[in-house]
């Protein structure tokens, strides 16, 4: 997935939980706990991390930027779905409606 941040396209991709949850550990030095805001954001941020080696985004350029509830609701959705896929293997497909149109 692709994120606009600053005027700034990133990649955001989450092929696999283990680098992004290494890395979540080494920044915080704590367990990630889904429950918590802070885990979570700190997550996305690892992810965004790990997708764009070498990016000059700061940490607190990052946290300003979800501000825009718009990206931090991409954020989630789409961490949501790849870790169910992650964890689950299972894809969920888009079905055809009676008319054989994919639902919008």
């Amino acid at each position: 997935m692709k994120v606009k941040i600053n005027g700034e396209e990133f990649d955001f991709t989450l092929d696999s939980v283990w680098g992004a949850m290494y890395l979540y550990e080494d920044m915080t030095d704590r367990p990630f706990d889904v429950r918590k805001s802070r885990c979570l954001h700190l997550m996305f941020y690892a992810i965004l991390l790990m997708s764009n080696p070498g990016t000059t985004l700061s940490l607190s350029d990052f946290i300003m930027a979800l501000n825009d509830m718009e990206l931090t609701k991409q954020l989630t959705d789409y961490y949501t779905k790849r870790m169910e896929v992650l964890a689950t293997g299972k894809v969920e497909v888009e079905q055809p409606d009676e008319d054989g149109k994919k639902k919008d």
